[in-house]
């Protein structure tokens, strides 16, 4: 009978590759994990689209559905009428702010965000102040995402 012996080296080297699967396990549970949120939320988002006839409930799931998921403070939904974007459902806002609120397409993020078709996100004051935006208003906050 021929046994081989396996080295310290060749040990060391199997070790190394087994932890490397196990943390690539990790993180494909995680990410398998998250993928399942994100379904649930979509079915969720996608039955209640099914079952509501009303526009303004249907905006106000939305603009739930999407502050819960992105665990932000405040959140609005806006829609173009005439020639502006005026809120139709909002989270964290006060209602004078919602009624009040009109804003020009081409200007301000939501306004630049309509016009472009493409969403933005802004991590920071910085970042908002590199865009350089047309009409931009003054914002309480300087993180968010904006999309179309």
């Amino acid at each position: 009978m021929n046994e081989t012996l396996i080295s310290g080296e060749q040990t060391r080297v199997l070790k190394e590759g087994l932890r490397r699967l196990e943390e690539e396990n990790s993180n494909l549970r995680e990410e398998f994990s998250t993928r399942i949120h994100q379904l649930h939320t979509l079915n969720d988002v996608a039955r209640a689209l099914n079952s509501v006839l009303n526009l303004d409930v249907l905006f106000r799931l939305i603009i739930s559905l999407a502050t819960h998921e992105l665990g932000a403070d405040r959140g609005s939904l806006m829609i173009l009428e005439g020639d502006g974007l005026r809120v139709k459902a909002a989270f964290g806002l006060s209602e004078k702010v919602k009624q009040k609120t009109v804003v020009k397409v081409g200007e301000g993020v939501c306004g630049t965000v309509a016009a472009s078709g493409r969403p933005l996100l802004v991590r920071d004051r910085e970042d908002l102040h590199e865009l350089e935006l047309k009409g931009q208003g003054s914002y309480r906050d300087y993180s968010f995402v904006c999309a179309p």
